[in-house]
């Protein structure tokens, strides 16, 4: 007596075209009398074996859509990771802005009368530093500095701005308030654009009280507005 096995695909039961006869020495080595059994699929079917029903997911067509799905998962983890490695090196970054300062001295333009001939047609260098008064150069210099901190300092501050938004979607019109007040108007177009929702940006505010923009006071006043 024999036993015919027929293995069968474990996801539709599907005949994969495997089978194997076991023989019982107890019944004599002859397979006068076979039985068929099913059997689900072993391990060491699956090597180079696709299911026959194209609509299984061990068909061909099966195996190339997992596949690509695994890919797109693969690659969008990537994309993912990548926006923020870039936003915590924007946002961890020094408070000094060497890209800007070299900006700077790039596009500073020298204040000489020399024409292309190579000859100066303005007064001497020697005899301004003779007539120039040390106390009104110091003062200068100082106020100088001042405004290149100044616009070293904004110029940080918006690119952090940008950085800390850039993850997230885009934002409604706000309809629980009468309207937003002037300071929150360059954050309010900023979160906008990057698609923040809604309800993102009171926490934003919050975390962001600079330029006057602290939702504490905020809130105070717009219940005042609302109240006129």
């Amino acid at each position: 007596m024999c036993i015919r096995l027929i293995f069968i695909c474990p996801r539709c039961f599907f005949r994969s075209g495997h089978w194997r006869i076991e023989r019982f020495e107890s019944h004599g080595n002859n397979c006068a009398i076979i039985q068929k059994f099913q059997k689900l699929m072993e391990p060491d079917h699956f090597k180079r074996w696709s299911c026959v029903n194209k609509e299984c997911g061990y068909s061909e067509d099966g195996k190339e859509k997992i596949a690509q799905k695994i890919v797109e998962v693969e690659v969008d983890q990537m994309i993912r990771q990548t926006r923020r490695d870039t936003a915590n090196t924007i946002m961890n970054r020094p408070e000094e802005n060497p890209d800007f300062e070299e900006f700077e001295r790039e596009s500073t333009v020298p204040l000489s009368g020399d024409d292309e001939s190579g000859q100066s047609g303005g007064i001497d260098e020697d005899e301004e530093m003779a007539d120039a008064d040390p106390e009104e150069e110091e003062d200068e210099e100082e106020e100088e500095e001042e405004e290149e901190g100044e616009v070293e300092d904004f110029v940080t501050h918006r690119d952090r701005l940008v950085a800390e938004i850039a993850l997230r979607g885009q934002a409604d019109v706000p309809t629980r308030w009468p309207r937003w007040f002037e300071e929150e108007d360059e954050l309010l177009t900023l979160l906008r654009q990057h698609g923040t929702p809604i309800n993102v940006i009171p926490n934003f505010l919050a975390r962001h009280s600079k330029n006057g923009c602290d939702t504490r006071w905020t809130k105070i006043r717009r219940r005042q507005m609302a109240g006129r």
